[in-house]
């Protein structure tokens, strides 16, 4: 039995405020959530990190020891190569170590779903770390430049 004049503890929600959380979960749902399990923007993101990271490093490595850096990007793979026999002269096929996966060849993929397109698709940095070409890249929507008379990329 309630006594008068006393105060009650118990506390509760109103069925209204019940049916507007619940409008505002299902709309959170049907929003937001999808987003965080679609990972193709976080893989192309990645790879577009990781090719501006490779195209940086070859420009960096014919600076520090002098050889020219090869770099060949087509719409299946990137590529970093070397001369072969010496710093002048050869071919370009001797493979460029990875020193961030310890892999033999600096190469990488594009994820499924993700476009990946270089004009032109072969330059070369030289021993001062110039391109060979004005180069524009394209990686998943990104683009980004490699100046040729600096070699800066960006």
């Amino acid at each position: 039995m309630r006594e008068y004049g006393v105060k009650s503890t118990q506390q509760a929600f109103t069925l209204v405020e019940l049916v507007v959380t619940l409008i505002i979960v299902g709309l959170l749902a049907a929003v937001a959530v999808p987003r965080f399990f679609d990972l193709q923007p976080f893989a192309a993101r990645g790879f577009s990190d990781e090719v501006l990271a490779a195209v940086r490093y070859a420009q960096k490595l014919a600076v520090a020891t002098g050889c020219a850096v090869q770099v060949t990007i087509t719409p299946a793979q990137y590529v970093l190569n070397r001369r072969a026999t010496t710093c002048t002269t050869g071919a370009f096929t001797g493979a460029v170590f990875n020193p961030g996966t310890s892999q033999p060849q600096f190469s990488g993929q594009p994820p499924s779903g993700v476009a990946l397109a270089a004009v032109p698709g072969v330059f070369v940095f030289n021993a001062l770390g110039q391109s060979s070409a004005a180069v524009t890249i394209t990686v998943g929507g990104r683009t980004f430049q490699v100046v040729q008379e600096t070699g800066f990329v960006f």
